[in-house]
């Protein structure tokens, strides 16, 4: 039995919930990303850090990730039918374009007799999970910062040990990520993937915690503007950070 793991925003194995359901599932699993052309018009310089963060997950995965272009309700289930998978494996998403695409995901899914499963979510806490006594959602930060403290967040989702990753699925080539984009001169694939963003995060704790509080407000320093990058690929979760402080 195969199990496919669609990745998003979510480019890393440790502390990844979908990834340890998809285990749990039993038999193998497949790793997919697919590369939506509506999420890749960002600019020159998001794609090239996107296309080192892959290259660093197909590496994590043992050269297992199958990469798709197109839309993800075409994608998804014609991969799922091609190795016969009956589930589909996502980190929950809470925007509005994520929803309406997993919808579809999962309705063209269904129509197969396949589903979306989703588990997790990308933040510390789901969003819409603090609330007021009333039920209704916080409008002002300092009591939802208190509540969403008291109401805490759940220990780093383990990682599976060896998982059995599906190999010989037709795949797109990786992308080629240069080390600078000769259109915006930023370093797009330079120390991207999990083990970076960890290795960034400790050295954070050891040299750059001590001035968060007036460096915080400074992106032209490499402080707290590389990690926000990391956070943003999903290369380190953010329950990773807080079990560490």
């Amino acid at each position: 039995m195969t199990t496919l793991l669609w990745f998003r925003r979510d480019l890393r194995l440790r502390d990844h919930p979908a990834l340890a359901a998809a285990a749990a599932a039993g038999g193998d699993v497949l790793p997919v990303f697919v590369l939506d052309p509506r999420l890749l018009a960002g600019g020159a310089a998001r794609t090239h850090r996107l296309h080192a963060s892959l290259a660093a997950l197909h590496e994590a995965t043992g050269g297992a990730l199958v990469l798709r272009h197109g839309d993800p309700a075409e994608a998804i289930p014609a991969l799922a039918a091609e190795v016969d998978a009956s589930e589909v494996h996502v980190t929950g998403e809470t925007t509005p374009y994520g929803r309406r695409r997993d919808q579809h995901v999962a309705d063209h899914l269904a129509s197969q007799g396949r589903r979306l499963v989703a588990t997790g979510t990308p933040y510390a806490v789901t969003p819409g999970r603090v609330r007021t006594g009333g039920g209704r959602p916080y409008r002002v930060f300092t009591p939802y910062a208190r509540a969403w403290r008291e109401h805490g967040w759940r220990a780093p989702a383990q990682v599976p040990t060896a998982p059995a990753w599906h190999r010989g699925a037709d795949t797109e080539p990786l992308p080629v990520a240069s080390n600078r984009s000769r259109d915006t001169g930023v370093d797009a694939g330079v120390d991207a993937g999990e083990e970076a963003a960890l290795a960034r995060w400790h050295a954070f704790l050891a040299d750059d915690l001590w001035s968060y509080d007036t460096a915080r407000d400074r992106p032209d320093l490499d402080t707290t503007s590389r990690m926000s990058i990391h956070l943003k690929f999903g290369e380190i979760h953010p329950r990773t950070m807080l079990a560490d402080l």
